[in-house]
């Protein structure tokens, strides 16, 4: 709770990367650093949405790609091929 003219303090901090690129470890290091050094913090992660209510991460995102682009995405992640053909939203034909 805070008193009256006290200003609540929230940073929101977003780790972007690959698959394998050290975004939990980067997550769970900054989360034990501010915890030491007194400072209140939460993890939450993007694949954890059931909870939208308590997680700040509940966020849509969109890419634009050219057919070829997506091409390539679909070969490259061919076992995904039909959940990312029933994402797509087509524009501009």
């Amino acid at each position: 709770m805070h008193s009256e003219g006290q200003i609540m303090r929230t940073r929101f901090i977003d780790f972007e990367g690959v698959h394998g690129s050290g975004k939990t470890a980067c997550a769970w290091n900054l989360y034990n650093n501010l915890n030491k050094h007194g400072v209140g913090a939460e993890v939450y992660f993007e694949y954890d949405l059931d909870n939208e209510h308590v997680n700040p991460c509940n966020l849509s995102f969109y890419a634009v790609f050219k057919e070829n682009e997506l091409d390539y995405i679909i070969k490259k992640f061919i076992n995904y091929k039909e959940q990312i053909i029933s994402s797509i939203n087509k524009y501009g034909e």
